[in-house]
């Protein structure tokens, strides 16, 4: 997605839990949710050059649909699949959705800054 006004925009993740795999032009993109991501964020976007793309050196479709093997293709939509639900905040209990893995990341933050009990 371009970056837009918020290249940290809803739209993304509403792509995500679909299945899409998203396509950056701006590294700013996506930064917001690193603890949604994880270590698994490479495994399930594109990244296309902002400027060589504005500059009409790159073709989308292109680059997206003949130079990307299908096994690349692949791997990206199981990552998806395998993590997509740390993107949605369920109605319903979910343990593994964006709700519990925002409120397991801050409980691991708050321990690594206390001390028995306090604050450093």
């Amino acid at each position: 997605e371009p970056g837009g006004d918020n290249p940290n925009r809803k739209s993304i993740s509403d792509s995500i839990v679909s299945g899409c795999i998203p396509v950056f032009f701006s590294n700013n993109t996506g930064r917001a949710w690193q603890w949604h991501w994880e270590d698994w964020k490479y495994q399930a976007h594109i990244s296309v050059p902002r400027i060589p793309f504005i500059q009409g050196q790159i073709d989308l479709y292109t680059l997206l649909h003949e130079t990307i093997p299908s096994h690349i293709v692949t791997m990206m939509q199981s990552s998806l699949h395998r993590h997509a639900r740390q993107f949605q905040y369920s109605y319903d209990e979910d343990p593994h959705d964006g709700i519990r893995l925002l409120l397991h990341q801050l409980h691991q933050r708050a321990l690594r800054k206390t001390k028995d009990g306090k604050c450093q």
